[in-house]
């Protein structure tokens, strides 16, 4: 374009022009330093009817590169902003989702460890302690059972341990305990 045209522009001149360019006397406008404003107003043409000629041909004031652009152009600059955001966005998801990971695993590690101690303390028999209560009015009898061998060898061996308590009281404890068991 020639530079005495640009430089006598009028809203006439300005309008009979190609898309093409306008656009290019508008960023060469832009780019001596010139605001939209004051090119429009050299020109003497309305900020509506500006943009109106502009969004019509497809194109789109770029406020990074100061200059009209192919909305296409202006719309995959602001795809490419965006997509980096979301990538930021997913990042800082990602990290969020992996440390919540990871502390799950830490509870479910302590919920197993829980769970295998439980299970070997279910498997457990804890021993009671033998009580043996004061019998009130009882009469003892004398009677001869036959055990086995192992078993008598195994009763002997406890009441050396249970010195302190009398042979009929742990047979009479034991006879009444497998009888409330088993009857």
């Amino acid at each position: 374009m020639d530079s005495k045209v640009i430089a006598l522009m009028t809203k006439e001149i300005f309008l009979e022009l190609d898309i093409k360019g306008q656009i290019e006397y508008l960023n060469k406008e832009l780019k001596e330093g010139k605001t939209v404003t004051e090119i429009r107003k050299e020109i003497g043409i309305g900020e509506k009817k500006l943009l109106k000629i502009i969004r019509e041909n497809g194109y789109k004031y770029n406020q990074k590169t100061r200059k009209y652009e192919s909305s296409s152009v202006v719309i995959r600059e602001k795809d490419k902003t965006e997509t980096t955001k979301n990538k930021e966005v997913d990042n800082v998801v990602l990290l969020k989702l992996i440390n919540e990971i990871n502390e799950m695993k830490k509870i479910n590690t302590k919920v197993v460890e829980m769970y295998e101690w439980y299970e070997l303390q279910k498997n457990t028999i804890e021993p009671t302690r033998l009580t043996i209560e004061p019998r009130d009015n009882s009469e003892v009898t004398v009677k001869s059972y036959k055990v086995y061998s192992t078993t008598e060898n195994n009763f002997q061996k406890f009441c050396k341990k249970n010195k302190h308590l009398k042979v009929q009281d742990l047979i009479s404890k034991a006879l009444d305990e497998f009888i409330e068991r088993y009857n």
